[in-house]
């Protein structure tokens, strides 16, 4: 990826909703070929929404990028999604052991 496409992907991330005209990236991330830079991140899979504004009747175009939520759980394997959890056998021995220990 051009670091040029890397710095519109980051200002795609921050804006959210908003996205992105051509002179918003041209002004903030000193990129004059948007259309190039999103056509570029699509290659790489990014979902891109394109919505056309108009103003002073000049029409232009809005970039979105579209993210799924990331959603962790104690039940993923990436390595540190649970870092709390308990690891090892010594944790269910303790378990057991104060379970025991409460019925004497």
């Amino acid at each position: 990826m051009k670091p040029s496409a890397a710095l519109i992907l980051d200002l795609l991330r921050r804006r959210g909703p908003a996205g992105v005209s051509p002179a918003e990236a041209r002004l903030l991330a000193g990129c004059d070929r948007l259309a190039a830079r999103v056509c570029e991140l699509r290659q790489d899979g990014h979902v891109i929404t394109t919505k056309p504004e108009t103003c002073m009747g000049a029409t232009y175009a809005r970039y979105v990028l579209i993210e799924r939520p990331v959603h962790l759980s104690v039940f993923d394997t990436a390595g540190d999604a649970a870092p709390c959890a308990p690891r090892g056998r010594g944790f269910a021995q303790r378990a057991e052991g104060h379970a025991s220990a409460g019925s004497r």
